[in-house]
């Protein structure tokens, strides 16, 4: 296709994205082990540490038991948290990889053309470049919300797009994604819609109300 050795490998890293975060994750957990034990080991200089192990270290060589074991139950809270991550990413990479596409994370076109109108009236509102949170705000919310309305569009069209060919492979249609799933994911995007909205004004939060509502509501008006 014409692809250059850049296209490729950033095409690659970002198939191989679930893998790379796990590899990432237990290399953190290892590293954080394999330091603290070489610094136990090295011992503490002039009572100076930066690492939990070692602070464990040094609060036990000061007597202070009941703070060197609650700082050991922190570390094996961390490590325990870092593996059960790990677990989690294992088990549920395929599934999130079916959310993923739900939400039409590999066709971006759509969130596109909805940012740029937005980012042109944030942009003219200002007077020049908006202010860093209200860009971020309303370009996480233009995500949220249009990967929430192709959610709610795919349950609404869930009897009908599984006799169309270009609809027919979508994971609602097929079965690799639940009905009570896809109500869920929707909820949760919303959700976090809503928790962004609460951060700007009054009249924003009541614009945000009546999108929404025109959003949920128009996979059921065609």
């Amino acid at each position: 296709l014409g692809a250059g050795p850049l296209l490729r490998s950033l095409l690659l890293v970002w198939d191989e994205r679930y893998a790379l975060l796990t590899v990432v994750i237990t290399a953190f957990g290892r590293a954080v082990s394999e330091v603290g034990a070489v610094m136990i080991v090295g011992g503490n200089i002039d009572g100076y540490t930066r690492v939990m192990t070692t602070a464990i270290a040094l609060e036990t060589s000061k007597g202070d038991l009941p703070l060197a074991m609650a700082l050991g139950l922190v570390l094996l809270a961390v490590v325990l948290l870092l593996n059960l991550l790990v677990a989690i990413v294992r088990r549920w990479r395929e599934r999130l990889g079916q959310y993923w596409k739900l939400v039409r994370g590999d066709r971006p076109i759509g969130t596109l053309l909805l940012l740029w109108p937005t980012w042109w009236a944030l942009w003219l509102a200002a007077g020049g470049f908006p202010p860093f949170w209200t860009l971020f705000v309303f370009t996480a919310g233009v995500w949220l919300t249009r990967s929430a309305g192709c959610v709610i569009n795919d349950y609404a069209d869930r009897w009908l797009d599984g006799r169309v060919q270009r609809t027919a492979q979508r994971p609602l249609v097929d079965g690799r994604v639940a009905p009570r799933e896809a109500l869920a994911v929707f909820g949760a995007l919303m959700l976090l819609a809503l928790l962004l909205v609460a951060l700007t004004n009054v009249l924003t939060m009541q614009l945000a109300v009546v999108g929404a509502a025109l959003a949920i509501a128009y996979p059921y008006l065609k």
